[in-house]
């Protein structure tokens, strides 16, 4: 019965999600000031290096063995990129971290059609490099990026036409932050409960700690319990479920992109779209698309090899796994290091 009512009400919120949409047609979604001329090669790809000359190789010090110098180097490197994966990424208590276990269908508005082309093809493009589930051409949108000169308008009006579209198991101050907030980029998450082996939930002990609304003919009819899979429970190893999303909503503030080009924009999209990261936080020293707003030195063209690497290690590590933050830094690292 849980089942049946959790995915009832996943059905309920992707559905208010896309009968939603038709707001859209309600305002006038002007495009953002957004510079064109990186919306053709993709300048993010590998630049060749020719190989150093055996009179440009400087020799290795007396005492001072390359590996040596090799191990303080990587030591350096792992001590970067636990700083960067603590300060990025959003680790919910008593979760596993969230990701997208059923293919992404993303639905871009708001731009002119080369442009949300080209969004498009740099989000399939980054899901596609670190092997998260991607949808065919034909599919039911689930992740919606939109662009608006008028955001907080848009989403009132979104709110009042389907009030049930976001997840409030944890009340609705996470919902009033999402619409309020002065970001040039916000983004939502809805989540369902899944299992690693693709088992059915069943219900949990804690009655009334989530309450699903389902949608039914008769009218509205709410269903308690904390559903949890039937293969077992929380150990101190793993966890018995996964936070699995099902549908995310992006929006853009297109009258703060005056100084942003299009795949620096894309790109940002694709990692904010594809993981559940910090959007408020300043990165450091970090190379990552995450610091294009943050107003320190000049931002990267678009995803750098650092957040290839995030978007990788977190889909190719174990999500029940209570060590994955761990695993996935010792897979970026492996990616990283030259």
């Amino acid at each position: 019965m849980a089942e049946s009512a959790l995915r009832r009400r996943g059905t309920r919120q992707r559905s208010g999600l896309v009968a939603g949409f038709a707001v859209l047609f309600l305002l006038p979604l002007t495009a953002p000031h957004l510079q064109a001329g990186s919306a053709g090669a993709d300048r993010n790809g590998p630049m060749a290096q020719a190989a150093p000359t055996a009179t440009q190789r400087a020799p290795a010090k007396a005492g001072l063995p390359a590996v040596t110098i090799e191990a303080a180097k990587e030591r350096m490197l792992r001590r970067e990129v636990h700083r960067f994966v603590a300060t990025v990424v959003v680790r919910p208590t008593d979760e596993t971290l969230w990701r997208w276990n059923t293919p992404v269908c993303p639905l871009v508005a708001g731009f002119p059609q080369a442009f949300a082309e080209f969004i498009l093809r740099r989000i399939s493009k980054a899901a596609a490099d670190a092997h998260a589930p991607l949808a065919g051409k034909v599919c039911h949108p689930n992740l919606f990026v939109i662009a608006t000169n008028a955001p907080d308008l848009l989403l009132k009006k979104w709110l009042a036409r389907e009030p049930l579209m976001y997840d409030t198991r944890n009340g609705f101050g996470p919902v009033r932050r999402f619409l309020e907030s002065q970001r040039p980029v916000r983004v939502w998450y809805n989540t369902d409960l899944g299992c690693e082996d693709g088992g059915p939930v069943s219900p949990g002990g804690a009655a009334l700690s989530i309450a699903t609304v389902a949608q039914s003919a008769a009218g509205p009819s709410f269903m308690v319990g904390a559903p949890t899979c039937t293969d077992g429970i929380d150990t101190q190893l793993n966890y018995a479920d996964t936070r699995d999303i099902f549908s995310a909503l992006v929006v853009i503030d297109g009258r703060q992109m005056k100084k942003v080009d299009i795949q620096q924009l894309a790109d940002y999209v694709a990692l904010a779209g594809l993981a559940h990261v910090r959007l408020d936080v300043d990165p450091g020293a970090a190379p990552t698309i995450l610091g294009l707003f943050a107003g320190r030195g000049t931002p990267p063209p678009g995803l750098t090899r650092w957040d290839r690497a995030l978007l990788y290690s977190l889909y190719n590590t174990r999500q029940q796994d209570k060590q994955q933050l761990a695993d996935m830094e010792s897979t970026m690292v492996s990616r990283i290091a030259p």
